[in-house]
């Protein structure tokens, strides 16, 4: 970290610590610490003030004071303090882009879900964010040009003829309906069919063995 201070020492960035609280009387925060909302208030019994140990080591570490390998993020709030710093003027993503492509040790994939993308490195993060200020973004057009050949012109208004909008969709509709009038005809022909063959089908032809009648 030494020689990631002689770049920046965070000055001017404050970062938020959501944990246990810190305690502002610890030798490596002196006067570095302020009070900010409370938003366990309500969460403990009343007169109860639990410890602040693990929010004054999580502070600590984003401080720069402490070590440790567990609270990875506490070490990249701290790195991103020390670009944010030296380099204001860069956005968020630019901060992350820095800390990204400038983390060591990384997984062969790129990313992985244990160890994310690599470990953070200080001095290579801020070298990386100190290009990233450097660079000029893409030139825009200017203030006077257009997109398009020449000033533009008037916006064209489309006037639709609601009268015609009407008729065609009434035209349409009709259709739609003669359509299904034509199906359900066509489905009573076929049902009206079907039953007249059923109907001849169960009829009992006379039987040729019958005897004639007798002639008295």
């Amino acid at each position: 970290m030494a020689a990631a201070w002689r770049i920046s020492n965070g000055r001017g960035v404050t970062v938020g610590v959501l944990d246990t609280g810190v305690d502002a009387g610890a030798p490596d925060l002196s006067g570095s610490v302020t009070n900010g909302p409370d938003y366990t208030l309500g969460a403990d019994p009343p007169g109860y003030q639990p410890p602040h140990l693990h929010g004054t080591f999580i502070a600590s570490i984003i401080a720069a004071h402490g070590s440790g390998t567990s609270p990875a993020a506490a070490f990249v709030a701290g790195v991103a303090a020390l670009i944010r710093s030296a380099y204001p003027r860069l956005t968020p993503a630019q901060v992350d882009q820095a800390l990204v492509t400038s983390a060591q040790h990384r997984p062969a994939a790129g990313y992985s879900t244990d160890t994310g993308f690599g470990e953070v490195d200080a001095v290579a993060a801020l070298r990386a964010a100190g290009r990233l200020a450097a660079a000029r973004p893409a030139a825009g057009l200017a203030a006077s040009q257009h997109f398009a050949a020449g000033p533009p012109g008037p916006i064209q208004v489309t006037r639709r003829d609601a009268l015609r909008i009407a008729v065609l969709g009434g035209v349409g509709t009709a259709g739609a309906l003669g359509f299904l009038a034509v199906l359900v005809l066509l489905s009573m022909v076929t049902v009206r069919s079907l039953s007249g063959r059923r109907g001849r089908g169960s009829m009992v032809p006379a039987s040729c063995d019958q005897p004639p009648a007798s002639e008295d």
